[in-house]
């Protein structure tokens, strides 16, 4: 789902404008920062050494990845330069088997 925008109130309220003008400016960072705007993915299991193909779901293309959380010490490398499709899936190749929670964004 995307991130819904900041939107004023029309006022004639100098105090309710400048309410507003100040949450505007502590929340467009945030709101404008690209890691926000994701999916929580879990349990995808990877093998060891063979490209895991994921659906993100993101409905655009990709713009990164973080591993969240995983259940054994194995390294998880991208493989998107063979990636055909990076607005549909996310390419993923484990040192070893394990299962990993991401964050795509």
């Amino acid at each position: 789902m995307p991130i819904r925008r900041y939107e004023r109130v029309t006022t004639d309220n100098p105090v309710l404008k400048e309410i507003q003008e100040r949450v505007e400016d502590a929340l467009l960072p945030v709101v404008d920062s690209s890691i926000i705007d994701g999916k929580l993915l879990t349990g995808h299991v990877l093998a060891s050494g063979t490209t895991s193909v994921i659906a993100h779901g993101l409905g655009r293309k990709l713009k990164g990845w973080v591993v969240v959380s995983k259940n054994a010490a194995q390294h998880v490398y991208d493989a998107q330069a063979s990636n055909d499709s990076p607005d549909i899936f996310l390419h993923l190749t484990a040192g070893g088997a394990v299962t990993v929670d991401l964050w795509v964004f």
